[in-house]
């Protein structure tokens, strides 16, 4: 065990030790409890996997607070049920199953790189084997999101390709059987949101369209 530490990268391992000094030492008795009695988290959040943008700290949660699943641009494809590995969909299909899950929020963030691949190939690797199609997906609602055919990549266009794709996830959502039977009977909510890294803004998606949450 000792070697299988030492062969951890140093930042992550200074990290671990930083770890359970503290917020394990703090928390030692509500991990004794996860341990024993499995999780309950009441929100999911699906985000982006990129390294600047953690759902659990810009929620401030606690373990056992959010069940959370990152992908490339946070993006959730349409339900597609077929025997290929769908890991956002078995996620989605674990957490409304078999956790008491009362909401989801899907939540994107400000410069975030599987977007901009999308709407300027030159900065992407579109004939990658599993990027490649992942961001042309993405793609295509960057179509939709110029307002001219052909308008060149800016940050409005980042932006407003941002915002749509978590409209889109959101809305995909509702395509998965299970959980249209959820929102249907109302035991479900479902939302978007945008995280803004360089102001720590949240953008929060609604059924009156988009609006700023309130940091105070």
């Amino acid at each position: 065990m000792a070697e299988a530490a030492a062969s951890l990268p140093p930042p992550l391992l200074a990290g671990y030790r930083r770890f359970h000094a503290g917020r394990f030492s703090e928390d030692r008795e509500r991990y004794r409890a996860l341990a024993e009695h499995g999780q309950r988290p009441a929100a999911m959040l699906i985000a982006c996997s990129d390294s600047r943008s953690a759902p659990e700290q810009v929620f401030d949660a606690a373990p056992g607070d959010l069940f959370v699943v990152r992908n490339i641009a946070a993006w959730v494809p349409p339900y597609d049920p077929d025997t290929g590995a769908r890991s956002t969909a078995a996620a989605l299909e674990y957490a409304i199953r078999a956790l008491p899950i009362e909401s989801i929020v899907v939540m994107g963030h400000g410069g975030c790189g599987g977007v901009r691949a999308a709407i300027d190939p030159s900065v992407g690797p579109p004939t990658s084997e599993f990027v490649g199609p992942w961001i042309r997906t993405i793609a295509a609602i960057a179509a939709d999101a110029r307002t001219t055919p052909g308008e060149p990549p800016s940050p409005e266009l980042q932006l407003r390709v941002e915002l749509l794709t978590v409209e889109r996830s959101v809305a995909n959502l509702a395509t998965y059987p299970w959980i249209a039977e959820r929102l249907a009977d109302g035991t479900i909510e479902v939302a978007g949101a945008r995280f803004a890294i360089a102001t720590g803004e949240l953008e929060v998606l609604g059924r009156d369209g988009w609006t700023r949450a309130d940091p105070e």
